[in-house]
């Protein structure tokens, strides 16, 4: 939301060369070589609004790691 981060500081949700860019590839190149993905997965969750109102969504999570960084998954 432009509330919170200006949109010319967004990694997707934009389009950039006519073409629709995705948050997931904007965080890609964001990256570049020095991470690599570990797992990519949809997390569900319910946001409540109020007493009778709920929010179902699915969130897209992300997990990186540092190329060369000691640990495993």
């Amino acid at each position: 939301m432009e509330t919170y981060t200006p949109k010319q500081e967004w990694l997707g949700g934009i389009e950039k060369n006519g073409q629709p860019q995705r948050t997931f590839d904007g965080l890609k190149a964001a990256l570049g070589n020095e991470f690599e993905l570990v797992a990519r997965e949809d997390i569900p969750l319910t946001i409540r609004e109020h007493r009778r109102k709920y929010q179902y969504i699915e969130a897209e999570m992300t997990a990186w790691r540092r190329r060369g960084a000691a640990g495993a998954w």
